[in-house]
């Protein structure tokens, strides 16, 4: 069985959760349980309910919630979202669920009227008793570019009317490099021209996106200002770099996107180890 789990401000009805996340299934009931697994057997009837465990906290999100679909059903980060807008408009409630990052502090805000942020919450609270408290908005940047000669300001006004389009931003900030850029670089000649790093700063309030969708932006945006302003950039987005288990440990990737001359490349600058 898979899982989902999310935390709300108040105990949701049934019928909503069914209708959400049963729509095609013969559910007729809830099965609301602190332990699932010692359901396992006889009692186990997905069938005819939906496996629910809630717990109660104190803080903002009181209510636990762990839902179990059945193992054919996988819900990407984007897909649970999306799941969970539902519920939060079907309801009329805040909810509250886990952004998948490496950061245990932060989380998606899903409002009532089916908006999504991202937020912070209380650390202490969190660690110290399992309160979930928003803190603030904890804004993820689609990610950070690199020219070959420190941008203009009016190339500065295009790009900020460029992303209002799609992305809700405060500006860019002249930043320094990417560590692994910087000791890697040099390696390339086709990035050793890139000296004047920008990210990306969006505005609290903007609305979540996915990784993958705040990266997919930041490449399609950049490609078209790369052409019609005939300038050569070169990209890291987001996900970009990448974390996984290898023998003895776990190592990063870290890559860019060259746009230069017209032609795209994506460079692995700092490889990940086979082993430790």
């Amino acid at each position: 069985m898979n899982s989902i789990y999310f935390y709300s401000i108040s105990k949701i009805k049934d019928a909503d959760l069914i209708a959400v996340f049963c729509p095609m299934e013969p559910v007729k009931k809830v099965n609301e349980t602190a332990d699932f697994y010692a359901l396992e057997g006889e009692e186990f009837n997905p069938d005819n309910f939906l496996y629910v465990e809630l717990t109660e906290t104190g803080g903002q999100f009181k209510y636990h919630y762990r839902i179990f679909l059945p193992a054919h059903l996988i819900p990407f980060l984007r897909e649970k979202v999306n799941l969970l807008i539902d519920l939060a408009k079907r309801s009329a409630i805040d909810l509250l669920t886990d952004d998948e990052g490496i950061n245990p502090y932060t989380f998606i805000h899903i409002t009532g009227d089916g908006n999504a942020f991202a937020v912070g919450v209380i650390a202490d609270d969190y660690n110290e008793r399992d309160e979930l408290t928003i803190e603030a908005f904890y804004p993820n940047s689609p990610g950070s570019f690199a020219t070959a000669q420190s941008l203009r300001e009016t190339d500065l006004n295009e790009l900020q009317i460029r992303w209002s389009e799609f992305l809700s931003i405060s500006g860019f900030r002249k930043i320094g490099p990417e560590f692994y850029f910087e000791s890697f670089r040099s390696q390339f000649s086709v990035l050793e021209k890139f000296s004047h790093y920008y990210v990306i700063i969006p505005k609290d309030d903007s609305l979540w996106m996915s990784k993958e969708e705040r990266s997919q932006l930041l490449v399609e945006i950049m490609l078209r200002f790369a052409e019609q302003s005939g300038m050569d950039v070169c990209l890291f987005p987001a996900n970009a770099t990448t974390v996984e288990n290898i023998p003895g440990g776990s190592d990063s990737e870290h890559s860019c996107i060259v746009v230069m001359n017209g032609l795209t490349e994506r460079i692995i600058f700092k490889p990940r180890r086979k082993s430790w």
